[in-house]
């Protein structure tokens, strides 16, 4: 189940970064307190990236942190997530 995807294209087709956002899953802990982390799968041919494809797990968290750091540092506004009805 692919959540979300993003695509960034620059100066054409000839460079791009891609961002997919996949395959969620629910741990328990120990508590028994529950948590959800996703897939980040990233690919890019830009030159500024020495590593041109990972991919790591990571958790809601992590998310709304990176998010609270875009706004602050590069002042600019992310939507928040959309609900649906």
């Amino acid at each position: 189940m692919q959540v979300c995807k993003f695509l960034w294209y620059y100066f054409g087709l000839a460079n791009f970064l891609e961002i997919d956002v996949c395959k969620p899953f629910t741990h328990t802990d120990e508590h028994g307190k529950r948590f959800t982390d996703y897939e980040i799968h990233m690919r890019t041919n830009l030159p500024v990236f020495a590593i041109k494809e990972f991919t790591v797990r990571r958790r809601y968290s992590d998310f709304v942190w990176l998010r609270k750091e875009i706004e602050r540092t590069v002042k600019i506004y992310i939507p928040g997530e959309r609900k649906i009805l």
